[in-house]
């Protein structure tokens, strides 16, 4: 293994995703060392405390925060696509390409 990775091993059942939930949730970037390389080392991961809930419980979680994350995906592109349309629309209007009809 090369000396700038680094494995994670636990005595407990845990789920992977879980871990990377976990692990974002704790913001474990913003203390890392700050070199020209960015690092996390044990000294790092050792002094945390994080409780567990039991496998299956963990598994939920990873599953509703993984679904939510996918919901916002969909919405962030749904949002680009409305932002283009509009985009286009405004260029459409605004350069008079595009003529209103006056409904009186």
């Amino acid at each position: 293994m090369d000396t700038n990775l680094m494995t994670l091993t636990t005595d407990e059942e845990l789920d992977n995703e879980f871990i990377f939930y976990v692990l974002i949730y704790i913001g474990l970037w913003r203390v890392a060392d700050t070199t020209s390389i960015p690092q996390i080392n044990n000294k790092h991961i050792k002094p945390l405390n994080i409780p567990f809930p039991i496998f299956a419980e963990q598994q939920a979680i990873a599953k509703i925060l993984s679904d939510m994350d996918t919901e916002i995906e969909t919405l962030e592109k749904k949002r680009d696509k409305y932002k283009a349309i509009k985009q286009g629309m405004m260029q459409e209007l605004l350069t008079g390409k595009t003529r209103l009809v006056n409904g009186n």
